[in-house]
């Protein structure tokens, strides 16, 4: 395939050796291709198929759309220029609000929030159990991010506690701290995500060292949040 820019009235059939010749002004010859159709005084692309005995005139400068070769006739054309979709309307997904809108409208992000925290000391009087710190009722359904602490003592001398955050059923996140002396408290936090959990996420602790261990609301005296957890 080949193109020219040319100005001229008509083009020559293509020869078998693939040479194009070209007419001046005027009547064309016979097996001449007329120029017809291309802009007048411009300088219009045609293009002519090696080969062929029949050359196709495409006034390239003026096709809005994308080139097209016919591999059975031989033959180019110009498509018409793709049109542009239309959005009716959007609809806000899972996790998001703000409703369909056809127009203009915002989609925003849709969360919830639960903060909970111990309303009393929760005393830990067997080494081999987990007793339950501040807790939240989040429902089943969702992903959650959640982060806590809590606050540990124990009474009777140094400790080792084991705590965990975790929805009753699967543990998001673990850790363990430990005590040197009696009445020494010490304050482990935890945090992780959980998609649909199986029941209320919440912070759980074990004092493996002595019955006396607990978990402290308020020892500090800032109501009651010494051991809080928040999804």
């Amino acid at each position: 395939v080949e193109a020219w820019d040319v100005d001229l009235d008509c083009i020559a059939a293509l020869a078998s050796t693939g040479v194009i010749s070209r007419t001046g002004a005027g009547t064309c010859s016979a097996g001449a291709l007329a120029l017809s159709g291309l802009a007048t005084g411009t300088q219009d692309t045609i293009i002519g198929y090696w080969g062929s005995t029949t050359a196709t005139a495409i006034a390239i400068n003026n096709c809005t759309g994308a080139l097209t070769y016919s591999t059975s006739t031989h033959t180019f054309g110009c498509n018409a220029t793709a049109g542009t979709g239309t959005v009716t309307s959007v609809t806000c997904g899972t996790g998001l609000s703000g409703g369909t809108f056809t127009t203009t409208g915002t989609c925003a992000v849709s969360l919830t929030s639960l903060t909970n925290s111990l309303a009393g000391d929760v005393a830990m009087n067997n080494t081999a159990n987990y007793f339950d710190g501040p807790t939240v009722a989040q429902g089943t359904s969702g992903t959650w991010s959640a982060k806590g602490q809590v606050t540990l003592n124990d009474s009777a001398g140094g400790a080792s506690f084991y705590c965990k955050l975790w929805d009753g059923t699967t543990v998001i996140a673990s850790a363990s701290g430990a005590s040197t002396a009696a009445g020494q408290r010490i304050v482990v936090p935890l945090s992780g995500n959980i998609t649909n959990p199986a029941g209320n996420i919440r912070i759980s602790c074990r004092d493996t060292s002595s019955t006396s261990g607990g978990i402290e609301a308020n020892m500090t005296g800032n109501g009651n949040k010494d051991s809080t957890i928040t999804v």
